[in-house]
């Protein structure tokens, strides 16, 4: 189970990554590795005690967030709103 992204927006300059520096520069959430291939880019991320793993395609432009441990899907909804709200504007 997973949680779509806009591809769009996660790929634009100012989408994903100014969000997620800004996640983390708060201290909602921490990088823990990004792997960057020829057509994906896989993010590590922690946030709230819960590792997830947010996926960029860019063959099939497509981008996802899933939790690392099935038994934590139920806190996916409450990351996703993190991730996609900024509470800042």
């Amino acid at each position: 189970m997973h949680q779509e992204l806009d591809y769009r927006w996660a790929t634009a300059e100012t989408g994903l990554l100014p969000r997620l520096n800004d996640l983390q520069r708060n201290g909602e959430l921490q990088f823990k590795n990004r792997d960057i291939g020829a057509d994906r880019e896989q993010f590590f991320l922690s946030c709230s005690g819960i590792d997830y793993l947010l996926f960029i395609e860019h063959i099939s432009e497509s981008a996802w967030i899933e939790p690392i441990a099935p038994k934590d899907m139920e806190k996916l909804q409450f990351f996703y709103s993190l991730l996609c709200c900024d509470k800042s504007e």
